[in-house]
């Protein structure tokens, strides 16, 4: 609703900024992400590990998983807990933001600024 009101506003003649406010760039947000993401990639790898059931388990979640194994030292962090929060989280996090991008920008959907609130 927000890009159709301004994309009238823009056509009968205001300037108009678009602006997206990330949410999931605050990293207090992304330890649920980190160890759903974490308890996913070591139970691909065949270990037996209980995924909490109280977090979402979409399937995108999977493909986070499997993406982030491709990565150099993935195998380090996912055997810290120290790393795995502020690694895969971020990895997770940012994954989940292009995959918005490429959403909107199929949809037509244009920003002139991507907030996130350690930004603002």
């Amino acid at each position: 609703m927000g890009d159709a009101l301004a994309n009238i506003l823009a056509a009968t003649g205001y300037d108009v900024e678009r602006e997206y406010y990330i949410q999931m760039m605050q990293p207090i947000r992304w330890k649920p992400l980190a160890v759903l993401c974490g308890c996913v990639a070591v139970s691909l790898q065949g270990e037996q590990i209980a995924i909490p059931e109280n977090y979402y388990q979409g399937e995108y979640i999977r493909d986070l998983a499997i993406d982030f194994l491709k990565q150099p030292h993935s195998q380090e962090t996912l055997a810290s807990e120290e790393h795995i929060v502020p690694i895969l989280g971020l990895f997770a996090a940012q994954r989940i933001l292009d995959d918005i991008k490429v959403d909107l920008e199929d949809f037509g959907v244009k920003f002139n600024h991507w907030s996130a609130k350690k930004n603002l």
